[in-house]
């Protein structure tokens, strides 16, 4: 988890106008690798105005990690009922959107999370704000039994200079916990070599050469951290799933 911390992948931008919803704040969940098309991006903000009164009906320091009474559920499921029926737009898009705006408050609900809270999960038949309520009620149960190690790690990370609420260190614990079995099984011609496309290769040339096994191994942890602050590929950012399959093939010992 931390590697994934330091090297960039946690979003520490401090959200100056936490009411507000626009254009950049979408462009930003992209930069997180969202992959939220220009349609969608359109689509989502003629909602825009709903959101930003759901936003509104939120403090900016609304928790997950207080009393289940003090979590503001009705306002919630209203900042959620705007993507509804929105195309190509489900629960990961959304949270990776709406996460910078309340920090504490909205997890990351892509498809590893998802997974982990199958549980939880009524459905893709379920309304879809009453969907994403449900696991965000699960998430909040897993914050509740594990609040001493997630603050212990809160204060450690803390201690090293990286500011995290407890919603997004359960999330990179999830995460931490997805990617240690697949460590151990990615190699470099079948999971890696083919995520890089011909134009990657050839923009990179000059660095080195993404289709050599003993180049990215060479350079795996400035690749890796180019990939996760989403400036590799020049065109667009990976998205996370690739991400962390590139940091399970470095931690799993670079097989080839």
């Amino acid at each position: 988890m931390l590697g994934s911390v330091e090297a960039g992948w946690v979003d520490r931008h401090v959200d100056t106008r936490p009411a507000s919803f626009a254009e950049a704040d979408l462009r930003r969940a992209n930069r997180g690798g969202a992959r939220i098309s220009a349609a969608e991006i359109a689509s989502i903000l003629e909602r825009r105005r709903a959101i930003e009164r759901a936003l509104r009906a939120i403090a900016p320091d609304a928790s997950l990690a207080g009393a289940a009474s003090a979590v503001p559920w009705p306002a919630l499921a209203r900042l959620f009922e705007p993507f509804a029926g929105l195309r190509g737009v489900g629960l990961a898009k959304t949270t990776k959107a709406l996460y910078p705006k309340r920090p504490a408050l909205v997890p990351l609900l892509d498809s590893v999370v998802q997974r982990y809270l199958a549980d939880d999960d009524p459905g893709a038949g379920a309304p879809f704000a009453e969907r994403a309520l449900a696991l965000v009620r699960g998430y909040k149960r897993d914050l509740d039994r594990n609040r001493a190690p997630i603050r212990a790690v809160r204060r450690a990370l803390a201690a090293r200079g990286h500011a995290l609420t407890e919603v997004r260190i359960l999330d990179l614990l999830i995460w931490s916990c997805h990617t240690a079995p697949m460590a151990a099984t990615v190699g470099f011609a079948q999971d890696i070599r083919p995520l890089f496309r011909e134009r990657d290769i050839a923009s990179m040339s000059s660095h080195f050469d993404l289709s050599s096994y003993d180049d990215v191994r060479a350079h795996a942890d400035p690749i890796y951290a180019r990939l996760a602050d989403g400036s590799m590929p020049c065109d667009t950012s990976w998205p996370r799933d690739r991400v962390e399959r590139f940091r399970a093939w470095i931690d799993g010992g670079f097989a080839p």
